[in-house]
């Protein structure tokens, strides 16, 4: 899991071109108090199971804010999508009670189009805090919070669009 502070300083010494060639991937933006472990991969995210969740800050991302890189995995399963779960044949895995063993997955339709569809999980997937329906691809886009179960809680950006935050938040001093 890296920190925002590299992205931003990413942002600082070039251009969005520059950005999407070094990140061309979606991003899940940490917005748990608490991590307890970080893998070398960037694939696991392991929170306390009894940690505190805070909720999403309404003046934007910390800079100390960790991220998850919404990415297929080398030798990931499923070609046509980034799965999301608790044991480690999931391109994303979270070493968290409340996920399941596949939780959910993401699928992009166009560039710049991604959906998030929840694997029958035992926790449920909520987008913006609703609960989706098992099964059925949901629309996300940048900025809407993302939790796989109701223990864990991320923020969404596809690499434009998160390029465009913290570059816009740099210009603004906020």
């Amino acid at each position: 899991m890296g920190s925002l502070e590299v992205l931003f300083q990413t942002i600082a010494q070039g251009n969005l071109e520059e950005f999407l060639s070094k990140f061309p991937h979606p991003f899940l933006i940490n917005e748990n108090e608490e991590i307890a472990e970080e893998s070398d991969s960037f694939q696991t995210v392991t929170a306390n199971r009894h940690s505190a969740i805070s909720p999403a800050s309404s003046r934007g991302l910390r800079l100390d804010s960790k991220f998850v890189p919404v990415c297929k995995k080398k030798r990931g399963k499923f070609s046509n999508m980034i799965s999301v779960g608790r044991t480690t044949s999931n391109d994303l895995t979270f070493n968290h009670t409340s996920i399941s063993k596949f939780h959910a997955y993401f699928i992009q339709k166009n560039e710049g189009v991604w959906f998030l569809q929840d694997a029958n999980s035992s926790n449920g997937t909520f987008v913006n805090g609703q609960r989706i329906p098992a099964e059925a691809p949901t629309l996300i886009s940048d900025g809407m919070t993302v939790q796989f179960s109701p223990d864990t809680r991320f923020r969404f950006f596809t690499a434009r669009g998160l390029y465009k935050h913290l570059h816009d938040s740099m210009v603004s001093g906020s």
